[in-house]
Parts: C-alpha cells; sequence; structure tokens
C-alpha cells in the first residue's frame, strides 16, 4: 500500500461567490506568499521520507483560484524541485466561476500534474440558488474534459423549496 502525505496550503481567504452555507467566517483578501508556501512545503517534504512513498499538495480557500499566480508559480516550482519523495499531483478545489483563457491554458498543459476539483451543486437551479447565481459562469465540458474521472463536490440540502417565480 503506497502512503500517500497531503500537504494543505490555504493560499487565499478570498471568494468571488457568496453562497448560502458557507462555513469560512474569515473572508478577505489575504493571502499566502509564494516564499511562504516554498517554505512551508519544503521543510515538509524534506522530513517526511521514510515514512511515506509520496507527497500531494492541496491549495486551498476561499477560493483558491483567486490566488492563480501563486498557484502557477508554486506548482511550477514544487515540479521543477528534486525531492527525497515523488509528488503525487497539486489539487485545487474550485467553484468554477472565475477561469479565464490564460488558467485555462496553463491548467490544460498541465492537466497531468494539477488537478482540480469542481465544487458544483447538482443541477444548474441549486447551484444558481446556493451559489450566486453562478451556473453560467462554469464551464462543466472544461472540467470533463481534463479531468474526467475527478468527480464533483457538491452539497445537498434535505428539503428545500424554489419557487419557479
Amino acid at each position: 500500500m503506497i502512503k500517500c502525505k497531503t500537504i494543505m496550503l490555504l493560499v487565499t481567504y478570498g471568494c468571488n461567490l457568496n453562497c448560502t452555507y458557507c462555513y469560512e467566517p474569515k473572508k478577505n483578501q489575504k493571502r499566502m506568499t509564494l516564499e511562504g508556501a516554498k517554505q512551508y512545503v519544503s521543510g515538509l517534504v524534506h522530513n517526511l521520507a521514510p515514512s511515506y512513498d509520496e507527497f500531494e499538495v492541496q491549495l486551498m480557500g476561499g477560493e483558491p483560484m483567486m490566488a492563480f499566480p501563486l498557484i502557477k508559480d508554486l506548482s511550477e516550482w514544487i515540479w521543477q524541485e528534486t525531492w527525497p519523495l515523488p509528488i503525487k499531483q497539486v489539487f485545487a478545489p474550485t467553484n468554477g466561476t472565475i477561469l479565464n483563457t490564460e488558467m485555462r491554458d496553463w491548467l490544460t498543459k498541465h492537466k497531468e500534474k494539477i488537478c482540480l476539483g469542481l465544487s458544483f451543486d447538482g443541477t444548474r437551479l441549486m447551484q444558481n440558488f446556493n451559489r450566486s447565481q453562478s451556473s453560467a459562469r462554469v464551464d462543466l465540458a472544461f472540467f470533463a474534459k481534463n479531468w474526467l474521472d475527478q468527480s464533483v463536490k457538491m452539497t445537498v440540502f434535505s428539503s428545500l423549496k424554489v419557487s419557479s417565480s
């Protein structure tokens, strides 16, 4: 059995949505610095072997893609470094609403090394109800094309009445 260490970094507290069930009380514009992220990852990874066989880095938020320049620079640094054990992947969950052409191009180019986990609330109606009328801003085909085997995270309510007006 392969033992994988997950290193989680909170890259930003910022988020572009106002979800009905948001649990994050600290929404603000604070972001992790590239140097801070490098020091944290390096310090942890160099102390993992021989207890682990590989590691992965998860870039969390708020909405991690709000810190895309950091994600891009940090990922490229991680991939070019020589580590005492292999990197499984870089992973970031996202609401998928702010991916522009530059982001999509870079993510597609590196889709074998970075994985986006989409958080989408079931139907477009539920997505709109829960997540700031955002369903039209999510390119579901982009996620299906690049990470077909990646599951989608959603929040489910036991009962909800949505009027059609």
